[in-house]
């Protein structure tokens, strides 16, 4: 196995356990749409290593899956709830449609290993965090990346 792998499958079961905490802890919240977290994470993280991609398409995506491992986030998870995550699903699917608008599906459709469709798990994404927020950190992502 390599780095790589390793280091994914750790972070990714890390990112579920933390998203199982949550759910039990706090059973009244809407978490269906948090779980998709997991899947977006592991898309973007194996993107990033996708030698046949643009650099700068492999280094956004890598860094988004950073971003949702990271401490340090606009909205901290330390808070306990379920609202910690909230930035990072926004994030990645705003990242995740600027990847899609710069590549297509059909250039990384092999790193999608969910049993649901990317689409139904962007829009169920999409109802917990409202649209114009992945909208807007698509804007501004895709100004950054396409300058």
């Amino acid at each position: 196995m390599t780095g790589e792998v390793a280091f994914d499958i750790r972070l990714e079961s890390w990112l579920n356990a933390r998203i199982a905490a949550l759910q039990s802890e706090h059973p009244g919240e809407k978490f269906a749409s948090l779980m998709t977290l997991s899947d977006l994470y592991r898309f973007l993280w194996r993107i990033g290593f996708d030698l046949e991609l643009p650099p700068s398409i492999r280094h956004y995506a890598a860094s988004l899956a950073f971003y949702v491992m990271s401490r340090v986030d606009y909205i901290a998870e330390e808070s306990g709830a379920a609202s910690g995550y909230i930035d990072d699903l926004a994030v990645s699917v705003g990242g995740t449609r600027v990847i899609l608008d710069e590549v297509g599906f059909d250039a990384i459709s092999r790193h999608w290993r969910s049993d649901e469709s990317l689409q139904d798990v962007l829009a169920r994404a999409d109802a917990l965090v409202g649209r114009w927020l992945p909208t807007r950190v698509e804007e501004r992502v895709a100004a950054y990346l396409l300058r």
